[in-house]
């Protein structure tokens, strides 16, 4: 006990006899950069014009391949999501099919945005490979670049070997980092669902796997653009009944070069006129 009283009369006499720094007022505060907040301001700012912009590319990207795959055949309802509105200019059915597959995946569930996206993400990645690996084997076997070259052509020379060996490990690394399955990314509040674990395997398999029941009953069987979206009518039976393209050409190009011609022969006969008045 009376070791415990000495220790508190020490501790409070010595906080009686500590001198209290004073602030320095703001005249003594350095110049520094901006504060904190004003570069976070600017950082949201920057990342939400980013993000805005890639949400726009996304859109559009998917809307122009709704429609593309539609003019094909290969989409159910396809004449339908293909039809091209004359007061917008615009396939409406497709875009308007668009938005409701991004409205219809949010519902109640905010979980599914990173899963679709890391998705989408992989199976570009995984494009890319289809292309970056058999130009790897072609180059391991002396295939490539070939030998009769044309001029002019760009080549990375000596670098292109090691620069396609980094972009087939980097686009595998990336493959897998965005396909494994963790809660942190895919699941990380509650509800906690092993098929948000797993959810990108799950998209490509249901995906792959719908898409190929569909081509194999229905779509294969309905190959070649709708008529309406075709650019040149089917070569008919009759062959003497076929345009005369090359007349149609000559004379195309007849009738832009003779505003040309005619400016030209204007101005020769103005400066031989002015030759002869000299």
């Amino acid at each position: 006990m009376v070791a415990g009283t000495s220790r508190q009369r020490t501790i409070v006499a010595s906080m009686k006899t500590a001198t209290v720094r004073p602030m320095p007022s703001s005249s003594m505060l350095p110049i520094c950069a901006p504060p904190k907040h004003a570069n976070t301001v600017i950082l949201l700012v920057g990342a939400f014009v980013a993000i805005f912009g890639a949400c726009l590319a996304v859109q559009a990207a998917g809307a122009r391949m709704i429609f593309g795959v539609a003019q094909d055949q290969q989409l159910p309802l396809a004449r339908r999501t293909a039809h091209v509105s004359k007061a917008l200019v615009w396939p409406t059915a497709g875009i308007g099919l668009f938005a409701l597959l991004l409205l219809a995946i949010n519902i109640k569930s905010t979980q599914i945005i990173p899963i679709i996206s890391s998705a989408a993400i992989a199976t570009a990645q995984l494009a890319y490979l289809f292309v970056s690996v058999p130009l790897l084997r072609a180059r391991l076997r002396g295939q490539w670049p070939p030998k009769e070259r044309a001029a002019g052509r760009f080549s990375l020379g000596r670098f292109g070997l090691p620069v396609n060996v980094v972009t087939v490990l980097w686009g595998a690394a990336s493959t897998v980092n965005l396909l494994w399955p963790r809660k942190s990314l895919f699941n990380p509040v509650p509800p906690y669902h092993w098929y948000f674990q797993y959810g990108p395997l799950l998209y490509i398999r249901v995906v792959l796997a719908a898409g190929s029941l569909y081509y194999i009953r229905s779509s294969r069987r309905r190959r070649g653009i709708l008529p309406e979206h075709r650019l040149v009518d089917p070569v008919p039976a009759d062959a003497s009944r076929l345009p005369d393209m090359a007349g149609h050409r000559r004379r195309r190009l007849r009738a832009i070069r003779a505003p040309a011609l005619s400016l030209a022969r204007c101005s020769s006969r103005r400066l031989s006129l002015r030759a002869e008045s000299g």
